[in-house]
């Protein structure tokens, strides 16, 4: 995606399961568990606090936070 797509996205996304919950949404999930450092980035600049990856692996260090892995 663009930039710009990336950004629209993410936000727009956010926005819409915060309207329809009624409550803040804190962590996000990458779609298939891909993402490298530029969506992490728009993902924090959204106002997430994590965002998980997937993978076999734990999260140790606080800038690990956007890319936690999860075991599925």
């Amino acid at each position: 995606l663009s930039d710009e797509q990336l950004h629209k996205e993410i936000f727009e996304s956010k926005k819409v399961l915060e309207e329809k919950l009624g409550r803040k949404q804190r962590f996000f999930c990458y779609p298939v568990g891909n993402a490298d450092a530029r969506v992490a980035q728009v993902v924090r600049d959204a106002g997430f606090e994590m965002a998980f990856t997937m993978g076999p692996a734990w999260t140790r260090s606080p800038e690990d936070a956007f890319m936690a892995p999860r075991i599925v």
